[in-house]
């Protein structure tokens, strides 16, 4: 199977055209606050969870020209990654190094109503952690790496504290969830890849992720389904919160963790766990009526069900739990991609190719590029907020670098 091609051109001649319109070259970064649509931008604000995202994006993409993988201007590339960088140097960085969430265009920090802080998102110090590496992965800059583990650092340090927060969905008080521990796998293993290139030691960072890892695997998973809210052993059967499987999630979760095995342990230990959970969650996730993948299910398949202990996120999970939305479809095209390369199974070569089906017969946007990227069940386009009010630069293009690199 090679794809390389296919998805070269999707990068080259759709989404890279795309995202260069909204570059904002007056004050650096991207904006990213458009409609579903894709032709319209609703506000100026940048929240740096995208900006981050951005910076990996371009780093990447920096990084294939190079190589010659991709025909996409290297100077244009570098010009860019520069400004981003800047812009999140400049503006995005607390003195404890923290990241302030939301910005105006300019890089005011905007505080958040609710807490009265600019710092309500671990995600987005992740996020920014990733874009930095990712930039001082392919631009000689060791200083930076200095910044990149204070940022980590206070990251780390806020969540085996418990004192963090993850707007737009707060957490509910008392639930492990798997969400923190699936990005600080993506967030270590491009750490440990800096550290790696700059000949610095890594090794408690590599302890840290095989923890991780192993939380993920063997203790949030049962019955081969990841269990995205972990509360108390008596809740788990009862609770909406506990019951729900996120199938996205755990895709995404699984392709982080082949990613960082495949270069920093030994992958045969955990290969036929991640198979099979990655089976679990495409299957059970699955609409057989109108096919994709829905947000959220219940453990047993069908709508979530469970007490309700009244939350955002048990609001969020009912009211788009059968909208197809870009980012798990785009998650299933990266495992079931690698999975197939690693084993030769059919079983993933089935999946790969029925998703991929699906996406790009369903998604794409053919009048103006991009992909229309929040839809119905029946895949009909939605103008709906379902985490941040921004159209993601992220999840589609980083599946087609993932899959680029992975046959490169």
């Amino acid at each position: 199977m090679r794809e390389t091609k296919y998805y070269k051109e999707q990068i080259e001649k759709d989404f890279w055209p795309y995202w260069e319109k909204y570059i904002d070259t007056t004050y650096d970064g991207v904006l990213n606050c458009i409609n579903n649509y894709g032709d319209k931008i609703i506000n100026e604000k940048k929240y740096s969870w995208s900006q981050g995202r951005f910076l990996w994006i371009l780093s990447s993409l920096y990084e294939l020209s190079i190589k010659g993988i991709l025909d996409i201007d290297k100077n244009r590339l570098k010009n860019y990654m520069d400004g981003n960088l800047k812009f999140i140097l400049d503006n995005c960085l607390l003195e404890d190094y923290s990241t302030v969430f939301l910005l105006e265009r300019d890089g005011t920090r905007i505080k958040d109503k609710k807490t009265g802080r600019y710092d309500t998102s671990i995600y987005s110090d992740c996020f920014i952690i990733i874009g930095i590496c990712k930039y001082v992965q392919n631009i000689e800059d060791e200083s930076l790496v200095k910044t990149i583990l204070n940022i980590l650092n206070n990251t780390t340090n806020k969540i085996s504290s418990k004192h963090f927060y993850t707007e737009p969905y707060p957490i509910p008080e008392g639930y492990e969830t798997h969400a923190v521990n699936m990005i600080m796998v993506n967030t270590l293993y491009e750490v440990i890849q800096t550290l790696d290139k700059y000949s610095m030691k890594y090794d408690k960072y590599v302890e840290q992720a095989n923890d991780t890892i192993n939380t993920i695997l063997y203790k949030l998973c049962e019955d081969g389904l990841i269990r995205e809210f972990v509360y108390k052993e008596e809740s788990k059967n009862k609770r909406l919160l506990d019951r729900h499987v996120t199938p996205g999630h755990a895709l995404e979760s699984m392709w982080f963790i082949i990613e960082y095995l495949e270069k920093y342990q030994d992958i045969r230990k955990h290969i036929d766990t991640i198979g099979d959970i990655s089976i679990k969650s495409f299957d059970i996730g699955w609409d057989e009526e109108f096919g994709g993948l829905l947000r959220f299910v219940d453990r047993e398949g069908g709508v979530p069900k469970g007490e309700s202990q009244e939350t955002s996120f048990e609001k969020l999970i009912m009211d788009t739990h059968d909208m197809k939305i870009w980012w798990p479809q785009s998650e299933a095209l990266v495992i079931f991609h690698k999975l197939y390369q690693l084993t030769g199974n059919q079983k993933y070569l089935e999946r790969y190719n029925k998703i991929k089906e699906y996406v790009f017969r369903v998604f794409p946007n053919e009048e103006i590029g991009e992909w229309i990227q929040i839809r119905l069940k029946d895949g009909s386009p939605l103008e709906k907020v379902v985490a941040l009010p921004v159209k993601d630069p992220f999840h589609i293009m980083r599946a087609f670098i993932k899959i680029i690199e992975s046959e490169e």
